[in-house]
């Protein structure tokens, strides 16, 4: 079911939203706004390090999982923003492709990685999924947003799904630039 924070309004698809930690006076946590009606949201926690391995910067995580109708099709999205740690980001990583194992459907999984694409952590992402920088011009860097020289962020798909187009708009409204991709089944 979906989380604090769902709502829905006229043209946009329910919001289903599932919070992390209160960051600000606000809450901070995955979301997936869609234009295609959502089948199903369910929320999967990823497993937390040991509490004598966690720093100041540690935040239990977790995957949001949504099946979507595109018209008669179906796909699944992934979405998660992997912690800091070596052994938070093995955690989700193995989580990821534990819930990315469990369907044949299309399948889109993104979100802020904390690592960059040659890091060895993420090496078993890279064998599964498609990542959708590869039809990019230039190196897909989203961070810092005000002069971005890193690649943390990740559109990857599996399943039937290609990229059409992928790109970066210049903004900083974040601290991360906005990764976008054109996709087709």
């Amino acid at each position: 079911m979906p989380g604090p924070g769902c709502g829905g309004s006229p043209g946009i698809s329910l919001l289903p939203f599932w919070p992390f930690i209160d960051f600000m006076g606000g809450e901070y946590g995955n979301a997936l706004l869609s234009r295609f009606p959502l089948q199903e949201v369910q929320v999967f926690p990823v497993p937390d390090i040991p509490k004598e391995k966690r720093d100041g910067w540690f935040e239990s995580r977790s995957h949001l999982r949504c099946r979507l109708d595109l018209g008669g099709r179906e796909i699944f999205t992934l979405t998660s923003h992997y912690g800091l740690s070596q052994e938070e980001i093995q955690n989700a990583v193995l989580e990821t492709l534990r819930l990315a194992g469990e369907t044949e459907l299309p399948l889109i999984f993104m979100g802020d990685l904390n690592e960059k694409p040659d890091s060895p952590l993420l090496a078993p992402l890279f064998s599964v999924f498609t990542d959708s920088a590869e039809e990019m011009e230039g190196p897909g860097f989203t961070y810092p947003s005000d002069h971005p020289c890193e690649k943390i962020d990740y559109l990857f798909h599996k399943n039937g799904i290609r990229t059409l187009k992928a790109w970066i708009p210049e903004t900083t409204h974040s601290d991360h630039r906005p990764f976008c991709a054109r996709l087709a089944l």
